[in-house]
């Protein structure tokens, strides 16, 4: 009898497959083989990653046991992937409850110390012109062993570094409150890209000036004015170029923003990230957007911000995507389907 020649590696593969149970099953469970009852068992192969489960069935004839086996073996991976899918969901839920309660026990303390502040900095200001007359009569006026000018900056400063170490609490807060978000509410309004890109810029400036980081912009598709989720877009591309600034390791760094027709209404609306910066290898890259994974120094990033960029993206529709290289940069693509965009409505106003 001729076989198929696509048959063949089909049957190899079952021959290779039967050869290893029976080995894996003689030496880790003695007794699954040869038994008078009926097994289950779970093989992972190292091959490609794949999960068998292995049904045993003794054999009966006229009630008596042959003391032979019938072994199926059945290719779980998919069922197998996808219950490891539910458990992480269910984690990630209840972590999200988590968060958001311990999100709100921070943000209350936090709160009072923002507000008095701005009261403090009032009352201080009034003591120190009362000081300051003072020491203008007095040459040597010594305050914690420094001079009155040194003690006086110093005093100010002091507020100061409360006053970010507060705003920094309050934006922790406000990612972990994000992460633990469940809510469909989404703001919008009408405007073109180029514009929407333009204003995320204009709120990264400071900070591009203050790393010598040039910022640009290159419309490839011009757009009209669209119904763009303008709080999701603006939070994802403001959080990819902040974090193309803290790779920045060249003189000359840049983080360019293309905007971009896809080919599909999958991807109609494509916003691209690109920058020159340290780049990552492809054991980073596939955990960027895992929640609470971070690049930063600690005490200098959540961990959160990718996860939930990703995740307000995906929501929509729509995907993020990443390709780097070690030493040469990075590029985010940010895509959007055309159907969330409600170009139907605007193009035929």
């Amino acid at each position: 009898m001729l076989l198929a020649p696509s048959i063949i590696p089909k049957i190899q593969r079952t021959l290779a497959i039967f050869c290893v149970v029976t080995l894996w099953c003689r030496r880790r469970y003695n007794n699954c083989l040869g038994s008078s009852a009926q097994t289950s068992l779970v093989l992972k192969r190292n091959d490609q990653g794949s999960i068998d489960r292995l049904f045993v069935y003794p054999v009966h004839i006229a009630g008596r046991d042959t003391g032979e086996d019938i072994i199926r073996i059945v290719d779980v991976t998919k069922e197998k992937v996808l219950e490891q899918q539910i458990v992480h969901t269910e984690k990630l839920a209840a972590l999200g409850l988590l968060v958001a309660g311990i999100a709100h026990e921070i943000n209350n303390p936090n709160n009072f110390i923002i507000f008095n502040i701005s009261v403090l900095r009032t009352y201080l200001g009034v003591i120190l012109s009362i000081v300051d007359d003072y020491a203008s009569n007095q040459s040597n006026f010594i305050l914690f062993n420094m001079p009155y000018a040194d003690f006086r900056k110093d005093i100010l400063k002091l507020i100061d570094d409360v006053e970010q170490g507060a705003q920094r609490i309050s934006s922790i807060v406000r990612e972990l409150r994000e992460f633990s978000h469940k809510g469909d509410v989404e703001e919008r309004s009408l405007i073109a890209p180029l514009d929407l890109v333009e204003r995320v810029i204009d709120m990264c400036k400071r900070s591009a000036l203050k790393e010598q980081f040039k910022i640009s912009i290159v419309e490839e598709n011009a757009f009209p004015v669209i119904n763009l989720p303008t709080g999701t877009c603006e939070q994802v591309l403001v959080n990819l170029i902040i974090n193309a600034m803290h790779a920045a390791d060249k003189d000359q760094a840049y983080v360019t923003v293309i905007i971009r027709q896809g080919l599909t209404w999958s991807d109609y609306l494509t916003f691209i990230v690109e920058d020159n910066g340290k780049g990552m290898d492809e054991v980073t890259q596939s955990r960027i957007f895992d929640p609470f994974f971070s690049l930063k120094p600690r005490g200098e990033g959540t961990g959160l911000g990718l996860y939930i960029s990703k995740m307000l993206i995906n929501k929509l529709g729509g995907d993020i995507t990443c390709d780097s290289t070690i030493g040469e940069g990075s590029v985010f693509i940010v895509t959007l389907p055309k159907e969330v965009l409600g170009m139907n409505g605007v193009e035929g106003a």
